[in-house]
């Protein structure tokens, strides 16, 4: 595909966007710039200013993957801590997009990058909240982006559900072992996301499961250091905060679909 013909189908994509005043959630995917989307690319090449949060502990991956598409004058990092509580982290949002609203009001458009998808346990939800308290008016409009699930799922080359299979996703560090505990029973695959410092744990459901389920750890997705395993003590780096595991209560018949599809890697 010409060059030519990516920047015809994204006016296509984007029509009259970025609109002034508006404020975009754009889910940049799980670290691979190859997997941002079309419209997400587009538009970040569009905005007036492109906001990145980064945890205060280091640099962003979200700002990593847009490096190529948005120019230093027009971004905007927003440090970050990471508190537990949701009221904290929205109330440190309060101050924090003060920029973005200063822009919003001389009617720039605003772009919010987030590591995959804005409305999957993002921190773009409690940067747009803070802003509409604050300037009611902001129109906001998301771009969906790669999930870390998905990409573990494509990384792995298993499917994360298929037929009536009970899918449930829960953030670990944030859930105490009951509600691991519940959520086996209520469903047939289990995605622990930012696992990492807690795999201790999920060995410990592991062994108390009769008859086991399977248990897949993968960290880093789309980045350096990608790895998945399918046996937690294989991990070379338990402790990694951008990992996850997917638990499956039948893993045979889950695998067995891999095998219709060659057990190719398309990514």
């Amino acid at each position: 595909m010409s060059p030519e013909s990516l920047d015809a189908l994204a006016t296509r994509l984007l029509r009259d966007h970025p609109h002034p005043g508006a404020l975009y959630g754009i889910g940049v995917g799980p670290g691979d710039p190859g997997l941002l989307t079309l419209r997400g690319a587009a538009l970040l090449q569009r905005l007036d200013v492109v906001a990145a949060p980064r945890s205060e502990r280091g640099s962003g991956i979200a700002r990593t993957v847009v490096a190529d598409l948005v120019e230093p004058e027009r971004l905007l990092e927003l440090p970050s801590a990471m508190p537990r509580e949701s009221e904290e982290i929205l109330d440190g949002w309060r101050a924090r997009v003060a920029p973005l609203l200063a822009a919003l009001h001389e009617g720039a458009s605003v772009g919010f990058v987030t590591d995959g998808d804005p409305l999957l346990y993002s921190t773009f939800v409690y940067a747009a909240q803070a802003v509409l308290q604050q300037r009611a008016s902001t129109v906001v409009h998301v771009v969906a982006g790669v999930s870390a699930m998905n990409g573990a799922a494509a990384a792995a080359r298993a499917p994360l559900a298929f037929g009536a299979e009970r899918l449930m996703v829960l953030p670990l560090a944030r859930v105490d072992d009951s509600a691991l505990r519940a959520a086996v029973e209520t469903s047939d695959v289990l995605v622990l996301l930012k696992a990492g410092g807690h795999l201790d744990r999920v060995n410990a459901l592991s062994a108390s499961l009769d008859p086991p389920w399977s248990v897949q750890y993968v960290r880093r997705v789309g980045l350096d250091g990608e790895e998945v395993r399918d046996r937690l003590g294989d991990a070379t780096d338990p402790d990694d905060y951008m990992s996850l595991v997917i638990m499956r209560r039948r893993p045979v018949a889950a695998l067995e679909v891999m095998t219709l599809l060659g057990g190719a890697d398309a990514r």
